[in-house]
């Protein structure tokens, strides 16, 4: 259903400067035609390929990084969505929905409730390509940056 890749086929993603206790990671998720046909899969349906989309998360970070992904404390996350159409809302709370369960289950953070996680809606680019772009910043509480909040 979902592939993190460039239109060759190959990944894209990016970390950032790495400093200590967080990182910011940058990556691209290829949307189906509909996220409505995948709504409308059965919920099995539905589990398997939400379980390999976080494979495939979880796989694209570890492939990038080098090593085992750390677990951080908070994260912060981004969205563009890239599209010739305007999305409703559900379809954009739905893509944000997945990519967050995917990055808890990845095991990046605990959970992805406020406490967690934060983001915005997704902001909206008119173009012919169908894309996510995703830019996670992540950070542990005793290392934050400045001392400010984000």
């Amino acid at each position: 259903m979902f592939h993190q890749s460039n239109p060759d086929g190959t990944f894209l993603c990016g970390v950032g400067d790495n400093w200590e206790g967080g990182m910011i990671i940058k990556f691209r998720i290829d949307l189906p035609d509909s996220l409505n046909k995948w709504k409308d899969k059965c919920w099995q349906a539905q589990m398997r390929e939400k379980d390999q989309f976080c494979k495939d998360i979880y796989y694209l970070l570890l492939e990038q990084t080098g090593c085992p992904m750390p677990k951080w404390d908070k994260a912060k996350i981004k969205y563009t969505i890239h599209s010739s159409r305007i999305w409703d809302a559900d379809g954009r709370v739905t893509i944000c929905k997945i990519v967050n369960d995917a990055i808890v289950r990845a095991g990046l953070i605990d959970d992805d409730d406020p406490e967690h996680l934060t983001y915005d809606l997704p902001e909206f680019v008119k173009d012919d390509e169908r894309y996510v772009l995703v830019e996670l910043e992540t950070w542990n509480e005793e290392n934050k940056l400045c001392g400010g909040e984000r």
